[in-house]
């Protein structure tokens, strides 16, 4: 497909064929990024076999909020030193084959590395050619080398990795949501190599965009915005999704991505009792069999017991009003606080006999919750 890859790539190319490295810069620093994202398919012969691969591609020119990357490249051509803030990323999306990720400075760089996609970047390579400058005891122009190689990789390279999983996004009918989350990397720890500043500076830049699924209004949602089930909702947490009231993971976050952004210093957000409170709130006493709950994490006995539990796990006193959470004597679902006539808790089998003819002002079974401190509270209806 080279004419949609060369539309694609046209303001790219009109800015590499440049030869003034300032005007370069002073473009990017007043339009931002500028870039490439398509699809790039190949015809590849194998033993005599062709077939036809399909990548994601992503490269162009991306720079950070600060321009710190234009300040270094600055310094690297008053150095005399060959720099831009070009880098990509790319994938295939025919995941019949998962490829080890390789590291890429326009050609291909034999240094190992745990990455999995493909990633290109203007890195400075050591005399070798074979790996990037890495050596951080150097000084002078030796240092900035380094320093330059160390800003690439926190900014302009996880930019476009980040674009990347933006972009594959729309491909999850080829690849499939799990394929999608095998892109991320796994964060490594620490300050002592290339990867870890990459990694790093990746989770720290996704955590702000849309890149994980979840149910809700929004498909693809930030991290603050997301809640994840807690384990005491772990049973009913499928008939949540499928409310789609709530923006809750799904699938749930592998724990490759959890950690990544843990290591970053943030944390996935909880469903907290107040939240979940709010979105089952009625405006009237439902009063239905339970089947006919008007949500289907309602639908079930044991749902609505895991659910009134959490609920009432921060002792709320008002808030509990208006929820569908309480089962009468002739097993219907009612709302605490619209029923018609109060609903009672019967402390006695003589209670439900004297009151025969009215099964409806009986609550079935005691509502209470046994709380973090061991004691037991009942709200009052």
């Amino acid at each position: 497909n080279p004419e949609e890859i060369a539309s694609s790539r046209s303001s790219v190319n009109d800015l590499l064929s440049s030869l003034d490295v300032e005007s370069i810069l002073t473009h990017l620093s007043n339009q931002g990024d500028t870039f490439s994202s398509c699809n790039h398919e190949y015809t590849v012969e194998l033993s005599g076999l062709a077939h036809i691969e399909t990548w994601r591609v992503v490269d162009g020119f991306f720079i950070d909020t600060d321009k710190r990357v234009i300040d270094i490249c600055r310094n690297m051509i008053q150095s005399e030193e060959k720099a831009l803030p070009y880098a990509g990323a790319a994938w295939p999306l025919d995941f019949k084959r998962n490829p080890d990720g390789r590291l890429f400075c326009f050609l291909p760089i034999p240094a190992q590395m745990d990455l999995p996609i493909q990633i290109n970047g203007y890195f400075d390579l050591d005399d070798s050619r074979q790996n990037l400058f890495l050596d951080r005891s150097s000084h002078g122009g030796a240092r900035l080398r380094f320093d330059w190689n160390k800003t690439l990789l926190e900014t302009s390279v996880p930019k476009a990795y980040v674009r990347l999983l933006n972009d594959i996004q729309s491909d999850l009918g080829t690849i499939g949501i799990d394929a999608y989350y095998s892109t991320f990397p796994k964060a490594m720890e620490g300050d002592s190599n290339w990867e870890s500043w990459l990694t790093l500076a990746f989770y720290e830049m996704a955590s702000t965009e849309p890149l994980l699924r979840c149910s809700g209004e929004s498909t693809w949602c930030e991290l603050n915005v997301i809640r994840s089930t807690p384990p005491e909702l772990r049973a009913v947490r499928d008939d949540l999704v499928a409310e789609n009231f709530l923006p809750i993971p799904d699938p749930p976050i592998p724990s490759k991505v959890q950690n990544g952004f843990e290591q970053c210093g943030f944390d996935v957000p909880v469903l907290s009792p107040t939240e979940l409170r709010t979105q089952l709130y009625e405006d009237q006493d439902v009063d239905c069999d339970v089947v006919r709950a008007p949500r289907a994490c309602l639908r079930n006995l044991d749902y609505i017991r895991e659910i009134c539990r959490y609920c009432l796990s921060d002792k709320p006193d008002k808030d509990f009003r208006k929820l569908p959470l309480i089962i009468d004597s002739r097993g219907n679902l009612r709302t605490v606080g619209l029923t018609e006539t109060p609903l009672y808790i019967a402390t006695s089998r003589w209670d439900i006999d004297v009151f025969l003819d009215h099964p409806e002002w009986f609550v079935d079974h005691p509502c209470r919750v046994h709380n973090r401190k061991g004691r037991w509270w009942r709200p009052s209806f």
